[in-house]
């Protein structure tokens, strides 16, 4: 059996639809998982969880979602610093590690995924497939006030080391 590790640290799939952070991407990573789990893969999907420390659950038949702590203690929100995303990367890697779990593709959900999906295809040494559910160039577009120079530089990123870029 092949395993896939979605990482999608902004996007929880068993966040209720219509709460803060659990639209379209949210259903995206929901669907997705289901249809891989149909074809055969086994699915785990790394998030960012509410708080209350590492935590593991089944979803659905088959498919687990690990969620992992941000420095703060809270959930997911656009406030995460570039240090929260290093920690949990060097988190998630550590515990991938300790597990020595082995995947045969990572799919990368988002630019703020970037840093743990890269710093796992290295170490894991599998491909990954980037997906991205809007990007920099159009946000900056709607709205040219704000500063998206970090976030273009980790799509940037992100783009290049992909293997394959999925546009949703």
């Amino acid at each position: 059996m092949h395993r896939i590790l979605i990482i999608s640290l902004n996007n929880d799939p068993t966040t209720p639809l219509g709460t803060k952070h659990a639209g379209g991407q949210t259903k995206y990573i929901l669907e997705l998982s289901k249809n891989l789990l149909a074809q055969g893969f086994d699915i785990e999907v790394f998030t960012i969880g509410d708080g209350s420390g590492l935590h593991r659950e089944e979803f659905v038949p088959g498919a687990f979602v690990t969620r992992f702590r941000r420095q703060a203690g809270r959930p997911y929100d656009y406030d995460i610093t570039d240090n929260e995303i290093q920690q949990i990367t060097s988190d998630i890697c550590h515990q991938v590690m300790a597990q020595q779990t082995t995947f045969d593709l990572i799919i990368c959900c988002y630019w703020i995924s970037s840093q743990a999906a890269i710093a796992l295809q290295k170490q894991l040494n599998c491909p990954m497939i980037a997906s991205f559910c809007s990007l920099a160039a159009y946000k900056k577009l709607s709205n040219s006030e704000i500063d998206l120079t970090e976030r273009f530089a980790a799509e940037i990123k992100l783009g290049k080391a992909a293997d394959t870029i999925i546009a949703t």
